[in-house]
């Protein structure tokens, strides 16, 4: 989980289509996360709304989810750069809520 959190922060110094995929990847990471630590449902919002109270930040993390949901399927949204770099920065913190250290 450390050297992919790793590639990750690598990742988003490639422009904005680093900044993209680094934000895809950290969701990724974070669901592979909370099913390791044996959170249940079929999907990520499943596991979000299942396994959630262990977040210190739940809100913010819907957030990041939302923000990379749009820019998987919206072809319109606007990449902002911060946006990305806060929600990087949430899951980083939720991956750190569930015992693992980066």
């Amino acid at each position: 989980v450390v050297s992919k959190w790793n590639d990750i922060m690598a990742m988003k110094q490639a422009g904005p289509s680093g900044l993209k995929n680094a934000l895809m990847e950290a969701d990724k990471l974070l669901d592979y996360v909370m099913k390791a630590r044996g959170v249940s449902g079929e999907n990520m919002g499943d596991r979000l709304k299942n396994g959630g109270q262990n977040l210190s930040n739940l809100n913010a993390v819907w957030a990041a989810h939302k923000l990379r949901n749009q820019l998987a399927h919206e072809v319109e949204h606007d990449l902002v750069p911060q946006q990305i770099h806060n929600a990087l920065l949430t899951y980083q913190q939720a991956i750190t809520d569930l015992g693992v250290r980066l």
